[in-house]
């Protein structure tokens, strides 16, 4: 295996692609890299994928390391420095042998220094004080070069780790002449991500795609297609053919002249040519979504923003007392934009707040209205409370027992604007013959009738509330039933 860094790699994978004409084309379960080479030498990561090369031929091919110059130079630097303190240790390590040296043979001096005179006496005390402190200071330094050591070291191991997780193995293709065609089949695909701004009205379309690791290319035209490359059954029923206009952006909901064969073989990749564009329906039916022509960088996660547009925003504010102690907000959306709205996640931010985690689960086409779901809203305050509960003609055995029950619902509306609330609450109906329910009063008025309310149940309650004030709402009905029974309520 021939290894090689950065530092001695003339042509890179990445580096040398980013010269290139190169289209990559995202499906569902796969993606198809279509590279115009102006280079002899190919650098591939290692791994699993499809390979055929047109118009050349592959006279060369081996495996290499490659890893990131910027550690292996940081690393080659950390080295030297070790390196110099192991020098200077070394060094200093001799001057406080050969200083120790010397106070020996002072110490030897002063021990036979019995007929010299006084001053002489002193003279070798004081060097021989000198160079003690001498040592004394050699050692200290030697000591903070020690710890400076083993911490360049613990730098060290650092740096090899991170080489090591770093390093990526190629594949590398010498090819006969410096052009022609690199097609690469991958695994991967796309999913699509929405931001909804429910503030100003628009919604953010993103793309987060998925490619194996140590592949990045730089693509001049991106193609993402919302059918598989696989076989896959197709629906036998054919949707009407409309005629459109829209304003030409990055981005186009076009079939081009070519149009891939669903394979995952890329030997038997083949075209069809057509005369003209074909002009996309729907996008899923037809199986275009968008298309970039312009440059971008595209790696495992990338996420690509493909347009904010303005959207037809309407917020429901929603109130369910016997469920939730705050208020609700949905949001209406009509989908005015000049494609579908694919399956993806879903991010809602309004005021100060933000909402992530939600999907969309279907495609939503064009012209048509959905509902988000519902949002709690701390602003809105919402109470339930039982102002009455009674029970008339409590008799024994064999005759009827009657009770009357009387709830409140207080709404308060924080918000820094009006809303109208839709108030959603319910009656209980009958489940067995011998029990008898009715209506005696709901105020303000539902939006349908009693009758109704009996057969379904649930009844809405449309009232406007000022901001800051606060509104109610009272629901009184009645149960009778056999004394000799017990009477409960449960959800079904």
């Amino acid at each position: 295996m021939k290894v090689r860094s950065l530092l001695t790699t003339a042509l890179f994978f990445i580096s040398q692609y980013a010269l290139a004409n190169t289209n990559v084309l995202f499906y569902k379960d796969g993606v198809l890299v279509r590279i115009n080479l102006k280079t002899n030498i190919i650098y591939l990561p290692n791994g699993d994928y499809n390979m055929k090369i047109e118009d050349n031929t592959i006279l060369e091919s081996f495996i290499t390391n490659i890893t990131d110059n910027k550690l292996l130079a940081e690393l080659s630097n950390i080295l030297k420095e070790i390196k110099y303190a192991e020098s200077k240790m070394q060094d200093t390590q001799y001057e406080i042998n050969r200083l120790n040296d010397n106070l020996d043979i002072l110490k030897i001096i002063i021990g036979s220094s019995g007929q010299k005179d006084q001053k002489s006496i002193n003279s070798l005390v004081e060097e021989y004080n000198n160079i003690y402190k001498k040592i004394i200071n050699l050692k200290k330094e030697l000591q903070l070069l020690e710890t400076q050591k083993e911490d360049k070291e613990k730098i060290v191991k650092e740096l090899e780790e991170k080489i090591a997780s770093s390093t990526q193995t190629y594949k590398v293709f010498i090819l006969s002449k410096p052009f022609g065609t690199l097609n690469l089949l991958l695994s991967g695909g796309w999913e699509s991500s929405y931001k909804l701004n429910a503030d100003n009205n628009t919604i953010t379309t993103k793309i987060i795609v998925s490619l194996p690791k140590g592949f990045k290319f730089k693509s001049y035209k991106t193609t993402f297609y919302t059918f598989r490359m696989e076989k896959e059954y197709v629906r036998i029923n054919l949707d009407k053919l409309i005629g459109n206009i829209y304003e030409t952006r990055y981005f186009k909901t076009a079939i081009k002249p070519s149009i891939m064969k669903k394979t995952m073989n890329v030997d038997n990749y083949e075209e069809e040519e057509e005369e003209s564009e074909r002009i996309s329906e729907k996008g899923l039916d037809v199986g275009i979504a968008f298309e970039l022509d312009k440059e971008i960088t595209v790696e495992n996660g990338s996420e690509i923003t493909i347009s904010t547009n303005p959207i037809s925003i309407q917020k429901r504010y929603i109130a369910i007392p016997s469920k939730y102690p705050k208020g609700i907000m949905t949001l209406i959306i009509s989908n005015n934009l000049p494609n579908s709205i694919l399956p993806g996640e879903l991010e809602i931010s309004f005021g100060q707040a933000t909402i992530s985690g939600l999907v969309i689960d279907s495609v939503i086409p064009r012209n048509s209205v959905f509902e988000t779901y519902g949002l709690l809203i701390n602003e809105i305050d919402v109470k339930r409370e039982i102002v009455e509960e009674k029970t008339e003609n409590p008799k024994f055995l064999g005759t009827n027992k009657r009770i009357v029950r009387v709830f409140k619902n207080s709404i308060k509306n924080n918000l820094s604007s009006d809303i109208e609330i839709t108030i959603i609450d319910r009656i209980p109906i009958p489940s067995d013959d011998r029990i008898k329910i009715g209506i005696e009063r709901i105020i303000p008025s539902p939006t349908s009738n009693y009758e109704q309310i009996m057969k379904e149940s649930i009844f809405n309650i449309k009232i406007p509330v000022a901001k800051g004030k606060e509104v109610s709402t009272t629901v009184s009905y009645w149960v009778e039933y056999p004394a000799d029974l017990r009477y409960y309520e449960y959800e079904r």
